[in-house]
């Protein structure tokens, strides 16, 4: 097909799809692709089933006695690992696959890989599974040219290493950044079913973020990987974060492999969607080379705006420079998208007020007290069940919301954000379960303090506190482990109240906008918090009680105090307070159900409003996913509770903190912009 230059120019200009990914996985055949006469010194790039050939592992296994098949490394492999006087034999196979590896270079003029990493943009990310260094050589070479994707090694790699300590990696030889120490090589996953994805921390590392960008991936683009028995535990975690197709209904698969169809179809069929996939045998005819740099933003357009695309294909045989020039428009148009679409959102934002007797007349913030990063997270009891949303505040005072994702692991969090944190800023974060103590049980239990308590509970004298019991007690709170036969009238008599509303923090009970809360203590049912607050108090709150970094609203201060500090400062969010600040009707009585996605788009403008002439800017991806009506009811309650934090820290409405309740600021806490009852959400004079 011969493009039309208009259409190749809309689609260079077109670079708005800024937040949902494209992820690419790589196995070994895309090496193979990419390298069909070897490296830059002829080496082969061999697959499993002649790895023995090519590293003339035939010398090495002479020694065994028994009969093997030298076109399935595999077995052989499987087999010396179960063999107990095999470890030697092992050892010395693993280091001729290590220095075999190890000695390959990349050819001179552009490869394959080259033009794969420049297709891509930051958002992206490419997992391999493959041990060579050739994908790394193809980005340190033009790194400085574009903005390249990011690069997971799953199974490892022999150019990379790793500081366990300061959990940084970097090419080997070399050394940490900060610790200035050399990085260790990072093992290599060889072919067994039983592979341990959790016990090294640079693995780990590489499975969260694949994770995490396949759960918000808009086009997954597998690449002469076939899925093999040996890696059933990594298809199994694949699976989890991709989800059921059948809810995956906007998303595209792309396999690129030389087997047919159908049995690409059947493989991969877990991942596809009805009619949502493509295959091809050549990379070069794929969606990635037909549209470098906008592949979302094209498949977008062809499925959902039914528009007819030409192609704009990379072109082969350009030396770098030809290529790099070749590439210059669309790296060009990407950062004048960025920047009209921060200046479509900037305004002069206001200071933060958190009394009615603030100064009306202060328009202006300085930028350094405003948090750089806001995230909100809708917490769910299961770790599918956790999405988070952030905004980052740019140089034109303008915060920038991308779409919502995974949380991940949970007892990782907080160091995650705080790694993306520059030195001397803040970042507000939103946990959407409660944060603080009833006031009465805490008289009863003895406890003066509810950051005290913390430190306290699953310690001496209250062990048992974290566990869920059908027997429940001042020390043990949490119940019931089962719905059947449970009452929360036990709950409220085992600790010694005459029912659950004497349970309820101030900020819990029923308002103006919105129903009572669940009380905190009871853990079943679908409006229970309470084993989403045992997780975050215990796995995220916790261990970090005693860092001076992180403070916790409004126990630590006012929130004026404590974003004027660097760190990171958490509060309590609740997305059905949160609705009143956007103006959403939605859940009983409305005749609208949040878990339904058609009722998620019915309230969308919503969303736009809150954004519209304001100082958010939210990406053309994340527009697109709250016009699609959101991927589940959690990514909804997370944009929702981020969108009401904007409007708090940038003073558009009040945080709600009563000022005539001390108890509130020591045990109980508050609800981030709840309005103390007889009062509606004070919108300040802009």
């Amino acid at each position: 097909m011969v493009a039309s230059p208009s259409s190749v120019d809309k689609e260079i200009a077109d670079a708005g799809m800024s937040g949902r990914p494209h992820v690419v996985i790589l196995g070994a055949g895309a090496s193979l692709a990419a390298f069909p006469n070897g490296d830059r010194n002829g080496r082969r790039l061999p697959l499993m089933n002649n790895l023995v050939d090519v590293l003339d592992l035939e010398s090495l296994l002479a020694s065994r006695t028994i009969n093997y098949d030298a076109t399935d490394f595999e077995a052989i492999y499987a087999d010396l690992c179960e063999s107990p006087d095999s470890s030697a034999l092992q050892q010395s196979i693993e280091q001729r696959v290590y220095e075999y590896f190890r000695a390959l270079e990349i050819p001179d003029e552009p490869t394959l890989y080259d033009h794969l990493v420049l297709s891509l943009r930051g958002k992206d990310l490419i997992a391999s599974f493959n041990w060579d260094p050739l994908l790394f050589q193809a980005c340190a070479r033009n790194y400085l040219k574009m903005e390249l994707p990011k690069i997971s090694f799953l199974h490892g790699n022999v150019t990379i290493g790793y500081c366990k300590k300061d959990k940084k990696a970097g090419s080997v030889p070399g050394t940490c950044k900060k610790c200035h120490k050399p990085f260790k090589r990072t093992p290599l996953l060889y072919p067994i079913k039983k592979k341990d994805y959790g016990n090294d921390p640079f693995i780990a590392a590489t499975w969260r973020d694949l994770r995490r960008w396949l759960k918000g991936a808009f086009m997954v683009t597998i690449f002469g990987y076939s899925g093999p028995a040996s890696d059933v535990e990594a298809l199994k975690i694949m699976k989890q974060a991709w989800g059921k197709a059948n809810t995956r209904e906007l998303e595209q698969i792309e396999i690129i492999d030389i087997k047919e169809e159908d049995e690409l179809r059947l493989t991969w069929s877990d991942f596809i969607h009805t009619h949502h996939y493509q295959t091809c045998t050549d990379f070069y005819d794929s969606w990635i080379a037909r549209h470098p740099r906008r592949t979302c933003e094209a498949m977008w357009n062809q499925n959902m705006e039914i528009e007819f695309l030409d192609d704009n294909k990379i072109p082969v045989g350009l030396s770098s420079e030809e290529l790099w020039n070749w590439f210059e428009p669309l790296g060009k148009a990407e950062l004048e998208n960025h920047r009209i679409d921060q200046l479509s959102g900037k305004i002069t934002l206001q200071s933060r007020r958190t009394s009615a007797k603030s100064d009306t007349n202060n328009a202006n913030t300085d930028m350094k007290k405003l948090p750089h990063l806001v995230i909100a997270a809708d917490w769910g009891s299961k770790k599918k069940k956790r999405s988070m949303v952030q905004a980052e505040l740019g140089e034109d005072h303008c915060y920038h919301v991308l779409c919502p994702k995974p949380v991940g692991e949970i007892k990782t969090f907080i160091d995650r954000i705080q790694e993306r944190l520059p030195e001397g800023r803040t970042a507000l974060m939103g946990f959407d379960f409660p944060i603080g103590l009833p006031r009465e049980y805490a008289e009863k239990a003895g406890l003066k303090s509810w950051r005290e308590a913390l430190r306290d509970f699953g310690g001496e004298g209250w062990e048992n506190f974290y566990e869920v019991s059908d027997n429940p007690s001042p020390r043990q709170p949490f119940y019931p482990k089962t719905l059947k036969g449970s009452s929360r009238t036990v709950l409220a008599e085992s600790l010694g109240f005459n029912n659950l509303d004497e349970l309820l923090r101030v900020c819990e009970r029923k308002t103006s906008t919105r129903p009572k809360a669940e009380c905190l203590f009871f853990t079943l049912g679908p409006k229970q918090v309470g084993r989403g607050a045992m997780e975050g108090w215990k796995n995220v709150f916790a261990p970090l009680i005693e860092k001076e970094s992180v403070k916790f609203w409004p126990f630590d201060g006012s929130l004026d105090e404590l974003l004027n500090k660097p760190g990171i400062v958490i509060a309590e969010i609740y997305p059905r307070e949160a609705y009143s600040h956007l103006g959403i009707n939605i859940g009983p009585g409305t005749g609208l159900a949040k878990t339904r996605r058609e009722d998620r788009k019915k309230v969308r403008d919503r969303f736009f409003d809150a954004a519209d002439g304001q100082h958010i800017a939210l990406s053309k991806e994340a527009r697109s996913c709250i016009r699609s009506g959101f991927d589940s009811d959690d990514d909804f309650d997370a944009m929702v509770g981020l969108l009401s934090m904007l409007k708090i820290v940038t003073g558009e409405i009040e945080d709600g903190l009563p000022n005539d309740d001390p108890l509130v600021r020591t045990i109980e806490g508050w609800i981030l912009g709840q309005r103390p009852q007889g009062t509606s959400a004070r919108h300040l004079d802009r």
